[in-house]
């Protein structure tokens, strides 16, 4: 379980939530001795990790063709909630926590002040390395 303990201000937050209500983690755990009943186990969750997009039919039409792994669908989520709250009415930019650790240099680093755009602005384009922050900051959070 994940907990958070943070001092928020006092301040009014917005906040949006896109997670995938049956991911498929196919894991392992696996004992590493046969005499210690203490050593560590060899634990590979899986989260993330097998190619789920084809097995969810009914809501494929809705999902970009090029989702193909549970991954995906995370990132694809992400991204699409991020276009969607920032062409909101109340959208005043973002609280850094809670969002993926960018790169430095990245055009996408959060705006924590901000103000709303238009419903025809272009989206937010990701690198290959601003995509790679969101994948793992999903597998370090569980969601």
């Amino acid at each position: 379980m994940l907990r958070f303990v943070i001092e928020l201000p006092s301040i009014l937050l917005l906040s949006r939530e896109i997670h995938q209500t049956y991911p498929v983690a196919t894991g392992h755990v696996h004992i590493q001795s046969g005499t210690n009943a203490y050593a560590p186990l060899a634990f590979h969750p899986g989260y993330l990790d097998e190619s789920v997009i084809p097995r969810l039919s009914m809501i494929r039409p809705l999902i970009p063709s090029r989702c193909n792994r549970a991954a995906d669908l995370e990132r694809w989520g992400y991204k699409h909630a991020r276009e969607l709250a920032r062409r909101m009415a109340v959208y005043r930019g973002e609280f850094n926590i809670g969002h993926p650790a960018f790169p430095k240099d990245s055009q996408v680093k959060n705006n924590e002040v901000a103000t709303p755009v238009d419903a025809t602005a272009p989206k937010i384009e990701y690198t290959f390395e601003d995509e790679k922050a969101i994948d793992d900051y999903h597998r370090q959070n569980g969601t």
